[in-house]
């Protein structure tokens, strides 16, 4: 990949690119020839995917999986909070699917609260009529315990936690899963486990991706437009930063000269937005 970058042969180096993040996903089962013809590499990998999708579904015991929704949540010290849902269908990424929920009810930093309130709206959304066969969740026996009503009876619960328990032990930390049945949440062991993490991974990223967006959004049209020799670009490192106007209210002239690195225009911030109600 390096060797076709170096001699500006972008789009094969592309090509091997995604190649290398299909092995991240799938571990070391796309074995073949790398460097096959595009159409030939995309049906094998479509089937592989399909095939790990099918091993995983007969390893949670499914009559049926064909549908695998995920969820994250990102968020600021509990402000300006995010849920994302991201969408694996027998093996395929369904990116169309994916949704972002904005934090209603919790302005303080608890996930599991949160993650609660994202399910919730998610099944009484009555427009999101597809439902899954599994909900993963970012979290481990308490994170399940406290979403656990928020799914339907029928939609399996799983959690993925980073291991913090081995770590705790002295041993290496590694990614295990939980799964929530009668009641009762018990670790399990999942062969299929790169299919799982990589959902979770994307999960994190979408929702990561979201709140900068709404972030960024945010700061094009704020109270903040007044203020002469404020541009957009530093006025996007200000949210970017404090997130709401409200934090930027309680910085220091020295916080927001971090950001602004224009002393003068620092304090016309300053003095700007302890005016502001």
């Amino acid at each position: 990949m390096k060797t076709y970058s170096q001699n500006k042969q972008y789009e094969k180096a592309a090509e091997l690119r995604d190649k290398i993040a299909d092995l991240k996903y799938l571990g070391s089962s796309l074995t073949g020839d790398f460097f096959e013809d595009e159409k030939s590499y995309e049906l094998r990998k479509e089937s592989l995917y399909k095939k790990v999708f099918s091993e995983l579904g007969k390893e949670l015991k499914l009559t049926k999986l064909e549908r695998i929704e995920c969820y994250d949540i990102s968020n600021i010290q509990g402000q300006e909070a995010y849920g994302s849902m991201v969408v694996n269908e027998n093996g395929e990424i369904k990116n169309n699917e994916y949704r972002i929920f904005r934090i209603k009810e919790s302005n303080t930093p608890n996930d599991p609260m949160m993650l609660k309130e994202v399910l919730t709206r998610r099944f009484k959304n009555e427009k999101m009529s597809k439902h899954p066969d599994v909900v993963l969740i970012d979290g481990s026996k308490g994170q399940l315990s406290v979403v656990a009503s928020a799914v339907p009876h029928g939609v399996l619960l799983l959690g993925i936690s980073k291991g913090k328990r081995l770590k705790r032990k002295g041993l290496k930390p590694k990614d295990e899963f939980w799964v929530h049945k009668g009641g009762e949440t018990d670790r399990i062991y999942i062969r299929n486990e790169k299919l799982l993490i990589n959902l979770r991974d994307e999960a994190h990223r979408f929702a990561i991706k979201s709140m900068r967006n709404m972030k960024r959004k945010s700061s094009m049209n704020s109270p903040l437009d007044s203020i002469s020799g404020l541009g957009p670009k530093r006025k996007a490192k200000l949210f970017e930063k404090f997130g709401t106007i409200e934090k930027i209210k309680k910085a220091k002239i020295e916080e927001i000269d971090e950001v602004i690195k224009n002393l003068s225009l620092s304090e016309a911030i300053f003095n700007y937005v302890k005016t502001l109600k």
